[in-house]
């Protein structure tokens, strides 16, 4: 066997090259790791009637949180909204009648003011005609005034007295300007209050559509939380504090299971294919084990008159582990008959290891195949033969497995290769590849370059040299010690 040693635990690079050769060189299986008793509580769900608007007000901050479609976050933020529009929408409903009202009231006054200043206008033109010498009018002004007798009228307008005449013409004309008046007063404040029951309508209609789109939305949501209601519950009852779950719970009444009697059955004529143990270990050389399973039948007998304890005496309620539909899950302090006998398949009573009833040796086809070549080139003809029937029912028991673990993923990515690990063969082009050895290659010259500088500074310091070595250009003016610096004052 090759052992790989690491003097130093705490050099990082060491461990992790070891992490990674020990990848590379072995497989990485899954093992059982605990087997624990639990016990399922369950948890009321709510009626579907119960599911109305204030049950979503109530619990809208955690559907915010698990909400399985973001088209119904704008529902949830308005929900609270909706009582105050209704008051709102009542208001303006009580508006919007009153104004009515108003309208109708103006209707009604303007009709009988203008009939009043038509009778009004007609009595006059028959003063006209009259004065005039005319006739045939009175059965026109009888109409207007409904056939009223204008036998008075004409007296008071046509009689002997020529200045009571014309003073009864200007009352009447009087009047008749009086009627016309009230009925363009009337016609504008008819125009005015129509103006206002328009807008008021208008404004009424737009924000009651908006409340019934609101009421549609919540319609919506309160089907799509019945539809998910346990993906819903099972949000809102993780969100409990653990100590609010303890109160609620911890008096829950839980069957104290104590068996009276149990017994096992186990029929060693009908033994079972088994991957307890790989088949080569059966035989002499590697010691000859021998690995059987048989049927085994576990009988257990309760006293149907049990005994009920509180939850929070048996199981640990604050631990919560989980939910399965409505019921919440919970460890147990101690195991009882019913969990020993669903825990038997996941345990190896004769060496007390955990294992997985559909396959302990958690093997996949390729890793079979692998093992199946490894046999027939180390064992003898002999030996391999004593195996074959045994390799032959494992090979059946690894097909017939549900749950096989060699299925291969296939990335939908539209023709792209992805290796998690580093490839035996690169993907650059031939190009890439060659511009990159161009680029070690300049690299170590440039690197070179630096140590010959190195050098070269060494012996000119060597030599007595202490200028600067990197000096480009250098000016030596030479001449007479008489000279004379401008200044900025001349």
């Amino acid at each position: 066997m090759e052992t790989t040693e690491i003097t130093n635990p705490n050099d990082e690079i060491a461990v992790t090259f070891l992490f990674y050769e020990l990848q590379r060189r072995y497989r990485i299986y899954e093992r059982l790791y605990r087997v624990r008793p639990v016990i399922l509580v369950a948890q009321e769900f709510p009626q579907p009637s119960e599911i109305d608007q204030a049950w979503l007000v109530r619990h809208d901050w955690i559907l915010k949180r698990a909400i399985l479609d973001d088209s119904y976050l704008p529902t949830l933020n308005n929900l609270a909204q909706t009582a105050g529009d209704e008051i709102a929408l009542e208001e303006m409903k009580s508006n919007v009648n009153q104004q009515r009202c108003i309208v109708q009231s103006l209707k009604q006054e303007l009709a009988v003011a203008s009939r009043q200043a038509t009778a009004q206008r007609a009595i006059m033109d028959q003063a006209v005609y009259q004065k005039a010498g005319g006739s045939g009018l009175f059965g026109l002004v009888e109409d207007v005034v409904g056939g009223a007798a204008l036998g008075p009228m004409e007296h008071l307008l046509f009689g002997d007295d020529a200045a009571q005449n014309a003073s009864n013409r200007q009352a009447l004309q009087d009047r008749a300007d009086q009627a016309a008046e009230s009925v363009r007063d009337l016609t504008f404040r008819m125009e005015r209050e129509v103006t206002a029951l328009n807008a008021l309508t208008e404004t009424y209609t737009k924000s009651l559509r908006d409340h019934n789109n609101h009421l549609t939305d919540i319609a919506r949501l309160q089907v799509h939380v019945k539809d998910n209601i346990m993906h819903y519950m099972q949000a809102i009852w993780a969100h409990e504090p653990p100590d609010q779950r303890f109160f609620r719970l911890h008096n829950t009444p839980v069957p104290d299971l104590r068996h009276q009697k149990r017994s096992f059955r186990i029929n060693l004529d009908h033994p079972l294919a088994t991957t307890m143990a790989p088949p080569h270990a059966s035989l002499p050389r590697f010691g000859g084990l021998k690995v059987q399973a048989f049927p085994l039948e576990s009988v257990t007998t309760v006293d149907p008159q049990f005994d009920h304890v509180p939850l929070s005496k048996v199981a640990d309620v604050s631990g919560l582990l989980g939910f399965i539909g409505n019921l919440a899950i919970f460890p147990l302090f101690e195991s009882n008959p019913l969990t020993d006998f669903m825990m038997d398949p996941y345990v190896d009573r004769a060496t007390g290891q955990l294992v997985d009833p559909s396959d302990p040796l958690n093997w996949s086809l390729d890793e079979f195949s692998q093992y199946v070549c490894c046999l027939k080139e180390k064992l003898t003809p002999e030996e391999f033969e004593k195996l074959r029937l045994e390799l032959q029912k494992l090979y059946q028991i690894i097909l017939s497995n549900p749950q096989r673990d060699d299925d291969v993923l296939i990335v939908p990515t539209n023709s792209l290769f992805i290796e998690a690990l580093p490839a035996e063969h690169t993907l650059l082009e031939r190009f890439k590849l060659d511009h990159r050895m161009i680029d070690v290659k300049k690299a170590q010259a440039e690197t070179r370059e630096k140590e010959l500088d190195n050098v070269r500074m060494a012996a000119r310091i060597l030599s007595g040299e202490r200028g600067d070595p990197h000096i480009d250009k250098k000016v030596l003016i030479e001449g007479g010690a008489n000279f004379v610096v401008p200044t900025g004052d001349q």
